[in-house]
């Protein structure tokens, strides 16, 4: 068993596991061969020896100097260092407990245990309450811990002399640079949050992400490009996923970043940026906003500030909540018609065949209302036999919408996206394509997810489609690391597109 979990835990390391292995190893297990010891050593020497060997292997021979040292406190620290590194918080809180002597280096061990347990009123119970009485270190604990609780007010004067007396401890400066970004004071919140993002990148959480963002666009960090202001809040955005919408602050990060990918003006990053913000608005039923928004848009398409296509695409990712707000259907089926009849017109006036997207829009159109697509063909057929009596070329005639594929022996896994975006698309597809085998794998915000998860869901299917759009990085990576080491051998291919009728669409262009 202990030569199994030895060869497993590279791996268990890369997954941030394996410090819980160890402990198991621990509690059940002895080392296969005793430790070697120096003859005539020290303890000093003996403890230097010990630190060399892996904390759970250690263990052991550090309890049996304590028995023979037992007031010894460099030994007793060691061994509860020990302890929280292999996470048995448990028994290294007892230790520091058990300790009479309070010294300044076993105060902060003791309190910043505490504190990364998230026991902050311990922290508070633990350290004096008048300022005077604690060294920088300390101070800066108790004020995190003040944070951490919510007295923000009384946490200020405890990080601030930590700060001003040159304490860079990242369980410290966390929470000062989310107090200073708090009340508005930008520039001290950059000074730190730079420190942050050099030395404790991993430790950020979405949170700070956010801040962050807010923190670079009040030039926080300087007379920074716009260029670099919106990488910030694309890094919180691709970050969150589907939990940006969880966030106090997820309307101020929407709109700052879609205003600063304009200032940029770099199509792509608008086209993300306003797929997001509509996604938003319509997530928490803003149908007033969302219909202005819709309105800037089309103006935009009429305009030729973005092509029919763009728009197309940004109308498309709305597609998920029609079932929520009844008059958003009958607003696409509007515009999904407009931009149908603009297309056949303009073929016509050009005399070439219509934009390549356009058979992608007349099955948007289908899926939303057959009736109204039929008249579709209709109109088609008209313009385009007038047309031909005026003597203009035309191109071949086609379909309104070709059902010829047969998906029975397609095992799909439609992962990401929203749920009844993932419930629409297997409705299509099996009912008009003849799929059969279908498995589903929400995002982190509407299920549990882990790799193992993940792996026993779709390991089997041969086609794993993965919608990107609002799903957060964790699912996605997941999958492609899956992909990676050669555990999925199904054609992974990831999709852009949000809604339904994309979805089909991308998912029978891939069959085909």
């Amino acid at each position: 068993m202990q030569a199994l979990a030895q060869e497993f835990l590279p791996e268990l390391e890369r997954l941030r596991q394996a410090n819980g292995v160890r402990k198991l190893l621990h509690l059940s297990l002895v080392p296969q061969e005793p430790l070697p010891t120096i003859e005539g050593a020290t303890l000093n020497e003996q403890l230097t020896q010990l630190l060399e060997v892996e904390p759970g292997e250690r263990i052991s021979q550090l309890e049996k100097l304590k028995d023979k040292h037992p007031k010894a406190i460099n030994v007793l620290l060691a061994l509860a260092d020990s302890y929280v590194t292999i996470e048995n918080t448990e028994y290294a809180l007892q230790i520091y407990q058990s300790i009479t002597e309070k010294t300044e280096e076993l105060q902060q061990r003791h309190a910043e245990l505490l504190l990364n347990s998230q026991r902050f009123q311990e922290v508070i119970e633990l350290l004096p309450s008048v300022i005077s009485e604690l060294s920088p270190a300390l101070a800066g604990l108790r004020g995190a811990a003040l944070y951490n609780l919510g007295q923000k007010t009384q946490a200020s004067e405890f990080l601030e002399k930590a700060w001003q007396r040159g304490e860079r401890r990242v369980q410290i400066l966390l929470p000062l640079a989310k107090l200073w970004a708090t009340v508005g004071d930008p520039i001290k919140a950059g000074e730190v949050y730079q420190i942050l993002l050099e030395t404790a990148n991993e430790q950020l959480t979405l949170s700070d992400r956010a801040f962050i963002a807010r923190v670079a666009n009040l030039d926080g960090f300087g007379d920074i490009s716009d260029e670099d202001k919106v990488s910030y809040y694309e890094l919180c955005v691709n970050l969150a996923g589907v939990r940006l919408r969880d966030l106090p602050e997820a309307e101020e990060i929407l709109k700052d970043r879609l205003y600063l990918w304009n200032q940029v003006q770099n199509t792509t990053g608008i086209i993300n940026a306003y797929a997001d913000w509509l996604d938003w608005l319509a997530n928490v039923e803003k149908w007033e906003y969302l219909n202005k928004e819709l309105d800037i848009l089309r103006n935009f398409a009429i305009q030729q500030k973005i092509s029919s296509l763009q728009y197309f695409e940004l109308l498309e990712g709305l597609e998920a909540y029609i079932n929520v707000q009844p008059t958003l259907r009958q607003s696409l089926v509007n515009d999904y018609f407009g931009l149908a009849i603009a297309e056949i017109d303009n073929a016509l006036r050009q005399e070439e065949i219509e934009a390549p997207f356009f058979p992608d829009l007349k099955l948007a159109l289908f899926c939303l209302n057959s009736d109204l697509a039929n008249e579709l063909v209709e109109y088609r057929q008209q313009r385009r036999a007038e047309a031909t009596q005026m003597e203009v070329q035309v191109a071949s005639d086609e379909n309104i919408v070709s059902k010829t594929q047969n998906l029975a022996s397609i095992s799909l896994a439609l992962v990401g996206g929203h749920q009844a975006t993932r419930r629409e698309v297997f409705r299509e597809l099996c009912e008009n394509y003849g799929l059969q085998n279908c498995v589903e794998v929400a995002p982190s915000s509407q299920a549990y997810i882990s790799r193992s998860n993940v792996q026993a869901q779709i390991s089997n299917c041969n086609l794993i489609a993965v919608i990107t759009g609002y799903m957060g990085h964790d699912l996605s990576h997941i999958v492609s690391d899956l992909k990676k080491d050669g555990t999925l051998t199904g054609d992974v291919f990831f999709l852009a597109c949000r809604g339904k009728s994309g979805v089909v669409r991308a998912i029978l262009n891939k069959v085909q």
